[in-house]
């Protein structure tokens, strides 16, 4: 069950939904999601997502699985079992608002390397380009 694309601004891809029902410490009940997104590095990423069928808070795991290819994720996401699914949720109920901005802080800090060393070859381009026509400046000049 993959699902359909990305927006223009996230990465983020729907991977696959879990039949079981699970059921949190109080007895409420919750459907699992695994979700994956490509980092800059080129790895992709997967966590699972728990929305709760009383109220509709989703509840997200830290990363859960890396993996190189983003079918060894998708992969990955189809051998969880209901053992798996039930620690997970157990430790999204933990973490709750704290994994969320882990792994937001995490992406951003990847983000930023990766627009540094974006910025580093576009300077080194520019540089590389500015003296290629300062030397063609100097040979039209020498040539007049």
């Amino acid at each position: 069950m993959v699902g359909a694309g990305k927006t223009s601004k996230s990465r983020i891809q729907f991977v696959r939904q879990y039949p079981a029902i699970l059921r949190g410490p109080a007895g409420e009940p919750y459907v699992a999601r695994a979700y994956m997104d490509r980092q800059p590095g080129g790895l992709w990423e997967a966590w699972l997502v728990f929305f709760s069928l009383r109220n509709g808070v989703a509840l997200a795991t830290d990363r859960e699985t890396t993996q190189s290819k983003r079918e060894h994720v998708l992969y990955w996401a189809t051998g969880l079992g209901p053992t798996y699914l039930k620690g997970a949720l157990e430790r999204a109920l933990d973490l709750r608002a704290h994994a969320q901005l882990a792994r937001r802080s995490a992406r951003a800090e990847g983000e930023e390397a990766y627009a540094l060393r974006e910025a580093e070859v576009y300077v080194a381009a520019a540089t590389s380009a500015l003296r290629a026509a300062a030397a063609a400046r100097d040979r039209i000049v020498r040539g007049k």
